[in-house]
């Protein structure tokens, strides 16, 4: 439980969600997703929100315990991971310009050193999903190594997040999901609106977007 307080009860929960996974499976509607922030933009959102964290909270501590996380999802043997980040995560200043381009560039580079484990597909704003879905909260839909190949998913709220493990209510995320994958870009489209998201909020000397 101390280690919980000190990186948070929140992220001590997706560590446990995360583990025996088969895949990962997300939907980031307003900021990157933890498994893959970089410490500045963690850091940087983490001190941005004081009050969901107790008093024992550390942010050190925490930012640390998120780079474990990714260690893990990213090793050999571990999940694949899937995710579809609406435009509007990307576009967004939730930290520092410089901070926000180099996140963005380290999800090329973590895209580029993981093709076969790691897709990221960005939703833009003006695109038409099947039956005009429109997502409400983001999600993470995990798979686990397991003979019945149980499942689980998570919906972030500002309070607390909530863990669905019964097929009624995991199968309106699975259709969903499958909704905006196919409304998102191509992974390699989606590559090129990142650069040139990171580009225009801090330019890398003779770089061509």
């Amino acid at each position: 439980m101390a280690d919980a307080q000190r990186m948070g009860t929140r992220q001590a929960i997706y560590a446990d969600l995360e583990s025996g996974t088969r895949t990962i499976t997300e939907f980031a509607i307003s900021l990157i997703p933890g498994l893959l922030q970089t410490p500045a933009y963690a850091a940087a959102r983490l001190r941005s929100e004081p009050a969901r964290h107790s008093d024992r909270f550390d942010p050190a501590t925490a930012v640390a315990a998120r780079a474990r996380r990714q260690s893990l999802v990213l090793a050999a043997g571990g999940p694949r991971y899937e995710a579809v980040i609406d435009e509007g995560a990307i576009r967004r200043r939730a930290a520092d310009p410089v901070v926000v381009a180099e996140q963005l560039r380290h999800v090329i580079a973590v895209c580029t050193n993981h093709p076969s484990s790691v897709v990221v597909q960005v939703l833009p704003s003006d695109t038409s999903i099947t039956g005009h879905s429109a997502p409400r909260s983001a999600y993470s839909i995990y798979r686990y190594h397991d003979p019945q190949s149980s499942r689980a998913v998570a919906v972030d709220t500002l309070t607390r997040d909530m863990i669905h493990t019964d097929p009624d209510e995991l199968e309106p995320y699975v259709g969903l999901h499958s909704r905006l994958k196919a409304a998102a870009l191509s992974p390699e489209s989606s590559i090129l609106l990142l650069r040139a998201a990171a580009e225009s909020l801090a330019p890398t000397q003779g770089a061509s977007i």
